[in-house]
């Protein structure tokens, strides 16, 4: 069994800027062995989601490529679920149901639905680059533009 990571505690700093506070835990019992691999293989559905929203955006009648973003989803919200990453599961939960009303015809994928989904994300990233960081001690906050 990997190094255990022990939970952070819940802060909060006030900046000129923002009111930055952290979004998310490390479950009690996460195992940094397995939240490494997470981290590797999550950058990879991110990149393939990132690639079919880019096309989507340009043809978005493209079923193919919101399948396919749907899917590196659906693994993303799965996994980050097993691993009590509750905030990266929601936020890919929610994508992917903007991505299934696009899918069953019910909206048309319009420009802003494009960048919507395209920040969501970014922000979904941000938050896998938030584990990636803990694993080096610091703590998890909300990404610039949540």
């Amino acid at each position: 069994m990997g190094q255990r990571i022990p939970p952070l505690e819940e802060t909060t700093q006030t900046t000129q800027e923002t009111d930055v506070r952290c979004l998310d835990h490390l479950p009690p019992d996460a195992d940094a062995d397995l939240l490494k691999d997470f981290v590797s293989q999550i950058r990879e559905y991110l990149e393939s989601a990132e690639a079919s929203l880019l096309a989507l955006e340009k043809q978005p009648d493209d079923l193919e490529a919101v399948n396919t973003c749907m899917r590196a989803l659906h693994t993303i919200k799965g996994t980050a679920g097993c691993l009590g990453l509750q905030g990266i599961s929601e936020l890919a939960h929610k994508l992917e149901s903007l991505l299934s009303r696009i899918r069953s015809r019910e909206i048309r994928c319009t420009a802003s639905h494009a960048t919507l989904a395209l920040r969501s994300l970014d922000m979904v990233k941000g938050l896998v680059k938030n584990v990636a960081d803990s694993l080096s001690g610091k703590p998890m906050r909300r990404p610039e533009g949540y």
